[in-house]
């Protein structure tokens, strides 16, 4: 499982203070029909504060890039948050078919993991 570098620019403050942060992550293939997208300093995601992912905003914009990249419809997933005291956020993407399928079977108990082809 090769790893692609994945820098990039986020705005973390009101345009008045112009900071910025540096969230880096990677790229990188889970089975044989899905992509990860993770990092351990998403900007969105606000460590310890809930239960279940909350980079909402973030899943659907990959959608979309995703999407307009490869010419096809794109599903993402946040499959792991460090709102949720995860030690880094992950997004799944893959066609909407295979994430479907894949959630289906994480809903009987399965990981993310095992439930993608």
């Amino acid at each position: 499982m090769n790893a692609i570098p994945l820098p990039c620019c986020l705005p973390t403050a009101p345009a008045t203070t112009r900071r910025r942060v540096l969230a880096a992550g990677a790229v990188l293939s889970l089975g044989s029909a899905a992509l990860a997208v993770d990092t351990g300093d998403w900007v969105e995601a606000e460590p310890g504060s809930a239960e279940t992912p909350m980079c909402f905003f973030t899943a659907g914009m990959l959608s979309d890039f995703l999407g307009r990249l490869s010419g096809e419809p794109v599903a993402v997933m946040e499959v792991e948050c460090r709102s949720k005291n995860d030690g880094r956020c992950r997004f799944v993407s893959a066609s909407p078919d295979t994430l479907n399928a894949a959630y289906e079977q994480m809903t009987e108990g399965k990981s993310y993991e095992e439930a993608l082809p």
